[in-house]
């Protein structure tokens, strides 16, 4: 694999203001890998060129794009556009993702509150421009303690709920560590 990556930092602040990257993988033998069971082994002999671009616009507005380019096909594999608002306690988001293999083109939205010193709420929207219908909603709040935090997440699929435990230098513990038992 081979990867670049330029940063360009503000000389007085130190902050950054332009970054990008470029990467793509190449394969020295054949592989035996498979998309699904009884497939023929994908022989392609290195991946798609990837390359990313991400300004800041100011101290708190940036927006970036990535970008997968398909050599086989000669096109655009997928892409994603954001722009992106953070003061120093909320944050928003709206970006556009597009990906040719899935026949995925959507638009979402990502809103985070600071409710109090403490505690955090999300909700992520996404909309879906092939079916003209939202795609995902989901929704989290947490809580930020010195040596512990603790989050929930509900989504707008069935089952689609989540608590997470994490213990400060120690580790966590979520319900999707249990996905599978019953």
């Amino acid at each position: 694999s081979i990867g670049l990556k330029s940063l360009m930092i503000e000389p007085a602040s130190g902050k950054q203001q332009l970054e990008a990257e470029l990467a793509q993988a190449f394969f020295l033998s054949t592989r035996k890998v498979r998309e699904v069971r009884g497939a023929k082994p994908i022989t392609d002999r290195f991946s798609d060129l990837f390359g990313k671009v991400g300004v800041n616009l100011t101290d708190e507005v940036s927006t970036s794009i990535d970008v997968a380019w398909n050599w086989k096909e000669n096109q655009v594999s997928s892409s994603h556009v954001r722009i992106d608002y953070r003061d120093y306690r909320d944050q928003y988001g709206l970006s556009y993702a597009f990906n040719r293999e899935e026949s995925k083109e959507e638009l979402s939205g990502e809103f985070i509150w600071s409710v109090s010193p403490h505690w955090l709420a999300s909700l992520n929207q996404a909309y879906s421009l092939e079916t003209s219908n939202w795609s995902a909603t989901k929704f989290s709040l947490g809580y930020d303690g010195c040596c512990w935090a603790i989050r929930f997440f509900a989504g707008s699929t069935p089952g689609a709920f989540m608590f997470t435990l994490q213990l400060k230098g120690l580790g966590g513990v979520s319900s999707s560590s249990f996905e599978g038992f019953t």
